[in-house]
């Protein structure tokens, strides 16, 4: 066996406002190196905006590797935190890991940070971290680069190799995530934002995704066939984490929880028949086929919240994109959920498609007041590497491969001329968020809910009536903006400054 060396598995700094939760992926990378004897440490920066303090903090652990996992939205940051790190600590190996890498083109992953990394790999990391350390460790032998799986690299020929990536199809073999490293009691999120504020810890009981979104490239990454984990694999580690850590709120955040219905019915068993104590949520749920005696049988062992990605209120658009759902399939499902239970439903829509009109922006803003969910995310259209949308918008030229390098979540930075102009998307986007919560069932809800301690007083849902309810008058518009014009720059904007 080789030596034990110590690996930094980072987490950036990002630009997006969002609670820490603990990272399973790098928990379970974590785990994966543990149990070869390495000394691994999950560093989690997502709320950190100091940059040269992120830097430090990463060196004062003197790793002989440091792995950061890169989000496309984070592509910049990662690119200055990567030079802050040469700078430093030239000669320390990085490699880069994650949704980006994975779903970015080779050659211009290769073109954008090669020549300042040792290793770029793509696809799921447990394995192709082992071979990749061991090939390090060989010092980069060839014949062991090859070995590593979904490794990105230049051979002696100069020649760019990329190797495929392997998905475990047994994920009973794969290691619990290193909880013992990212202690869930140490955290302060939620995936949804409006939960108690009890221990939360994220669990995955499957990996892949069988759809074909063509705005998503998800099943680049995870694979298109689902893979399961076993029903009491999953049970064991719920029960270890509220034995062990006190967690009282799991969040199951796979792709597709609630696709398999057999599979969903022996867990919500399971969790009956061990008298497992805790609420739980899901993200990500498509409701196909859903029938009130399991969303019932779902309700019963705990769940309390689960989020849709609804997408669009216009079919053309949901045919378009290939959501494989219909405007009135997506209603009779959450009406399904909604007279049945009272588990709290959020739906996720998304504006400014290409060739979406206004007129169906406007369809989709009605069509989100209209259904009886509870919270509506709204979100400008993005697009994803990797997502057959972003491929065809490459080969019109509509942006270039230094697309990630600039852009953020909520806010377009190109344009074409079969989709909505930015200003104009802006204000549908904010009329989004308007119509849908400045409403007086929604605001008495929210404050009954506040009242018990739940969401009207969570700083996510503090910052959306910050942001649209003093647009209702052109008065207190101007009251607020003299007030913000007085205030320091958000920490994300000082993040963002200091990574162009």
């Amino acid at each position: 066996m080789n030596a034990s060396i110590k690996v930094v598995l980072l987490n950036p700094p990002t630009l997006e406002e969002k609670e820490r939760t603990p990272d399973i992926g790098l928990g379970y990378v974590a785990a994966s190196l543990r149990s070869h004897g390495h000394d691994p440490i999950v560093l989690q920066q997502e709320d950190q905006y100091d940059m040269p303090a992120v830097v430090e903090r990463v060196l004062g652990f003197e790793p002989e590797l440091i792995g950061i996992k890169v989000f496309s939205r984070d592509a910049n940051v990662v690119s200055k935190l990567i030079d802050m790190l040469r700078e430093k600590a030239p000669d320390i190996p990085i490699v880069l890991g994650g949704p980006h890498p994975s779903a970015v083109k080779p050659d211009i992953m290769w073109k954008q940070f090669g020549s300042r990394v040792n290793y770029i790999m793509k696809g799921e990391a447990e394995l192709s971290i082992l071979r990749m350390v061991e090939a390090m460790q060989g010092g980069d032998d060839p014949a062991l680069l090859e070995k590593v799986p979904g490794l990105i690299w230049m051979d002696d020929t100069g020649t760019l190799r990329d190797n495929p990536t392997y998905l475990e199809p047994d994920l009973d073999k794969i290691s619990i995530p290193a909880w013992d490293l990212m202690d869930p009691r140490t955290y302060n999120g939620s995936f949804f934002f409006w939960m108690n504020r009890d221990v939360t810890a994220p669990v995955i009981t499957s990996r892949g995704c069988p759809f074909l979104c063509t705005f998503c490239s998800q099943n680049i990454i995870t694979g298109k066939q689902v893979r399961h984990r076993s029903i009491d694999a999953v049970l064991d580690e719920m029960e270890m984490l509220v034995n062990d850590y006190g967690v009282r709120h799991i969040d199951i955040v796979d792709d597709h929880f609630l696709l398999h219905k057999n599979y969903v019915r022996d867990l919500c068993s399971g969790i009956l028949e061990r008298n497992i104590k805790i609420t739980w949520s899901c993200g990500g749920a498509r409701l196909d086929g859903i029938t009130a005696d399991l969303i019932k049988l779902v309700e019963k062992s705990g769940c309390v919240a689960m989020a849709v990605g609804l997408e669009s209120g216009t079919d053309r658009i949901l045919k378009m994109i290939k959501k494989a759902l219909t405007v009135e399939r997506a209603k009779k499902h959450i009406d399904i959920v909604a007279k049945n239970t009272n588990i709290k439903i959020m739906g996720f829509f998304v504006l400014g498609f290409p060739s979406e009109t206004e007129e169906e922006i406007e369809q989709t803003i009605e069509f989100a007041r209209n259904l009886p969910i509870d919270i509506a995310t709204f979100l400008n259209f993005t697009p994803f590497p990797g997502s057959p949308l972003f491929d065809e918008m490459m080969e019109k030229g509509w942006f270039t491969d230094e697309f990630w390098l600039d852009v953020k979540v909520t806010a377009r930075t190109y344009t074409a001329a079969n989709m909505v102009p930015p200003e104009v998307l802006d204000k549908l986007y904010r009329k989004a968020y308007r119509r849908f919560y400045l409403r007086p069932k929604k605001i008495a809800a929210f404050v009954i809910d506040g009242f018990a301690g739940r969401q009207s007083f969570r700083p996510w849902f503090r910052r959306i009536l910050i942001k649209f309810s003093w647009r209702l008058s052109r008065r207190s518009f101007k009251t607020v903006a003299a007030a913000e014009s007085q205030k320091p720059k958000k920490p994300q904007e000082e993040l963002a400054s200091a990574a162009r």
